[in-house]
């Protein structure tokens, strides 16, 4: 449309040249500004990262450590695994029962609310190493209160996660080379280590709780399957299995 209305100008001698000839489509410049897609941690960038959190003393004392952990072995979206409880998990079954999350409500401040979905409602199996890592947690903490968050302030209250992000996650991430590294990222890292270990996308939607498969690659099986194959996928990370 100003291509046109330049040439008009030019043959109205109001202008020497049409100063848009040559330039791109808008079509092909979004092309070529088009979003990223999120990316997903290696293996190597795994072990790398969580080394850096043990050895980062502002980390620990925030308790990164465990919660990075617990987002990796878990898969779950950042309100769900501060909403989680230690009543929702099942040491014996190595299993955690993902069936609310944190959000801020006007006038209630940091509460705690059902499922995004039908589907957000789910058994996540855990992995050995997240189970130890919870009981040693649970020990440590003394927790008498089963009702109580798996992770909390300094109040045994649920935590802001825009603060955990702000105040927490994003200075640590700047000072170990990771700024590129969300809570998303350690989900969507979860997602991509059990498609590596054979899960179906169907499976990898359930533990997700995503509510249409499509978002995991639709391969048209069955929903709700059962499966320790998830967890054994993250048996790699078992500090006890790198001592020797």
């Amino acid at each position: 449309m100003i291509s046109h209305i330049m040439i008009f100008a030019m043959e109205a001698g109001v202008a020497e040249k049409n100063p848009v000839k040559g330039i791109a489509p808008l079509t092909e410049r979004r092309a070529k500004t088009k979003c990223k897609k999120a990316r997903s941690l290696t293996r190597d960038d795994v072990f790398d990262l969580l080394g850096k959190l043990d050895t980062d003393e502002e980390a620990q004392r925030r308790d990164l450590p465990d919660l990075v952990r617990f987002f990796i072995a878990t898969g779950e979206r950042s309100g769900e695994a501060l909403g989680a409880r230690w009543t929702d998990f099942d040491a014996k079954k190595k299993k955690l029962r993902m069936d609310g999350n944190i959000i801020q409500a006007r006038g209630k401040g940091t509460v705690r609310n059902d499922g995004k979905s039908e589907t957000a409602g789910r058994d996540i199996p855990l992995t050995d190493w997240c189970v130890q890592m919870l009981l040693e947690r649970k020990a440590r903490l003394g927790v008498v209160n089963e009702d109580i968050s798996v992770f909390t302030n300094t109040k045994n209250g649920y935590l802001n996660a825009s603060n955990v992000i702000n105040w927490v996650w994003v200075p640590f991430r700047t000072r170990a080379g990771y700024e590129w590294v969300t809570f998303h990222t350690l989900r969507k890292t979860f997602a991509t280590l059990q498609d590596e270990a054979g899960l179906t996308a169907r499976q990898v939607a359930d533990l997700l709780g995503h509510s249409h498969v499509s978002m995991t690659q639709d391969n048209y099986f069955g929903r709700g399957q059962e499966s320790r194959a998830g967890a054994e996928a993250l048996d790699f990370l078992d500090p006890g299995a790198h001592r020797e």
